[in-house]
């Protein structure tokens, strides 16, 4: 960054100019008479910093032989400034620019992607808040829920996707609508790289930076794109707000804990009815087409219904027949072999890696965990080459220098991905924490049994911490990393705005930031060891599932 001085003698007579950088540095002027030759010559040492003050100058012209002819006390004039980063600069101003302090360099770079960052954090605990609520909202009509519409409910993925087109079309869109905000907010952290940041004026060219100065600038086509999408995601909250006007969940406790879904499970038609899900399936997984074959005919609904043993009316999942007639008479004559009940593994064989791989941990999650260390370490590996390697000439470096529209994009996509991906599997950690405790020898306390899903990572971490939770915690902090990502990420492609120190910054913190979340990937992977789970605990049926084989 320069900044241009003009000095002026003790009449206010312009006698010479300079140009100040942010470094500290020394400027040789030479005085010339009209034929060109030289005259005298000084050296003028410029102030490192712009925040700096400037005091008059004193310098004393000599002759050819060196001896002082005259003092000149020159006093620095600073171009006028319009008052920060924020405003256009006055074309009146001396030289027609201004100075960007570091505040405001850091700001600049900064600060648009962190403030996206964290509206598609909003956004996503937003949905998933949502999305644990919708099962038993959906229970509350009056003719009840299916089994895919409430206990098998999907929150998330291509099934949950289509699930919430579905119920879009049949009237009730906030599943649809929150999974669109979260895409939205995820396309908008992305832009934000591109939309605003800092511009170089001057006579400068993309090669060759002398001339330049650096000011806030506005790039008008994907401004005008986040400008759109930010209308959008406002258009989908405002619509959400709307919606959830008087909607009622039909539960009064945080929902997710082995007690909450204690107390909701109490009828026994419900448990004899999830005690005969038919088994099977590869590695004694049950898949959601077994489920679903098994509770298709029926409807659930959170409905008040008589406790046969204890002779009083309690409040739980009740599922009715097409009819509306509650099944309690034809269970309470079944006996338990009647029903293809399916046995869990003993808590001993989690310990072992193949019992782990082949029951504890399903096949599809093992590969999408895979895939994801395997696109960490790329990144790392990308990094560290573009970093460490100095081949200007290969079309790599020069895709990554060439600074057009789309490089910065590209790697704030990458973070946004990555954070996408440890969302999902903090989430997966935090419903299986409970039955991890739950299957160690010694058991768990009181306090295991009252663990719901935390509202957000940030609130898990601490909590995590409190309980001395050592895996869950690295996992939380982990998911804290990964949402400052795309800010790391977006400043790794080099650009003339960058300071070296700044680049490199960012560059290696990257790298350090994916090497830390790909090894508690890893640690999860192999020594963290989960009972045998048959049915994923994330859905409701179970959770209700695991209490009736408790």
């Amino acid at each position: 960054t320069a900044q241009l001085l003009t000095y002026t003698d003790s009449n206010g007579v312009a006698f010479t100019t300079s140009t100040r950088r942010i470094v500290a540095s020394q400027t040789l002027i030479t005085q010339r008479d009209v034929n060109g030759v030289p005259v005298t010559t000084f050296a003028l040492d410029l102030t490192p910093e712009p925040t700096d003050p400037l005091h008059p100058i004193v310098i004393t012209k000599t002759d050819a032989q060196g001896r002082p002819t005259a003092t000149v006390t020159l006093s620095p004039k600073l171009p006028k400034s319009p008052g920060g980063p924020f405003s256009k600069p006055d074309s009146n101003a001396d030289g027609g620019v201004y100075i960007l302090s570091r505040t405001d360099y850091y700001l600049l770079l900064f600060i648009p992607v962190f403030c996206t960052v964290v509206v598609s954090i909003l956004a996503e605990m937003v949905s998933s808040n949502l999305h644990s609520l919708l099962p038993f909202q959906q229970m509350t009509k009056s003719g009840g829920a299916s089994a895919r519409e409430s206990l098998l409910f999907p929150r998330g993925g291509i099934n949950g996707f289509v699930h919430a087109v579905r119920l879009a079309k049949r009237g009730e869109p906030l599943s649809l609508l929150a999974q669109s905000m979260v895409a939205v907010s995820a396309v908008i952290t992305a832009l934000s790289s591109e939309a605003v940041g800092i511009g170089l004026g001057g006579s400068c060219t993309r090669d060759d930076f002398n001339g330049c100065y650096m000011e806030m600038a506005i790039f008008l086509p994907p401004a005008r794109a986040l400008q759109v999408l930010l209308a959008v995601d406002l258009a989908i909250a405002l619509c959400m707000a709307w919606l959830l006007w008087g909607w009622k969940s039909g539960i009064s406790m945080p929902p997710g804990s082995v007690m909450a879904t204690g107390a909701l499970a109490r009828s026994e038609d419900l448990r004899w009815l999830v005690r005969g899900i038919g088994g099977g399936g590869q590695g004694g997984r049950v898949e959601d087409k077994v489920i679903l074959a098994g509770l298709g005919g029926w409807r659930f609904v959170l409905d008040e219904f008589k406790n046969p043993c204890k002779g009083v009316m309690e409040y739980g999942i009740v599922p009715r027949a097409g009819s509306g007639i509650v099944l309690y008479r034809s269970f309470t004559k079944a006996s338990p072999a009647t029903f293809n009940a399916i046995k869990r593994a003993p808590t001993h064989a989690a310990r072992l890696l193949p019992s782990r791989w082949s029951v504890g941990y399903p096949k599809k999650e093992r590969i999408s965990d895979c895939c994801a260390l395997l696109f960490m370490w790329g990144l790392v590996i990308l990094i560290t080459y573009y970093n460490a390697i100095e081949s200007p000439d290969t079309p790599f470096e020069r895709f990554m220098d060439e600074q057009d529209f789309g490089v910065r994009i590209l790697f704030t996509a990458f973070g946004v991905l990555l954070t996408f991906f440890w969302d999902h599997y903090y989430s997966r950690v935090t419903t299986r924490e409970p039955y991890r405790l739950l299957s160690r020898p010694h058991g768990a306390t009181f306090s295991t049994l009252t663990i719901s899903p935390p509202t957000t990572v940030f609130v898990g971490f601490f909590t995590s911490l409190l309980r001395f939770e050592i895996f869950p915690s690295i996992v939380a902090f982990s998911n804290i990393l990964s949402k400052f990502i795309p800010v790391l990420l977006s400043n790794v492609p080099f650009s003339p705005i960058q300071t070296w120190e700044l680049h490199m910054g960012c560059a290696w913190t990257s790298v350090a930031s994916l090497s830390f979340i790909s090894l508690a990937l890893v640690w999860g992977l192999l020594f963290v060891k989960y009972p045998a789970m048959p049915i994923d605990p994330g859905s409701l049926v179970g959770q209700v599932y695991y209490l009736c084989d408790s």
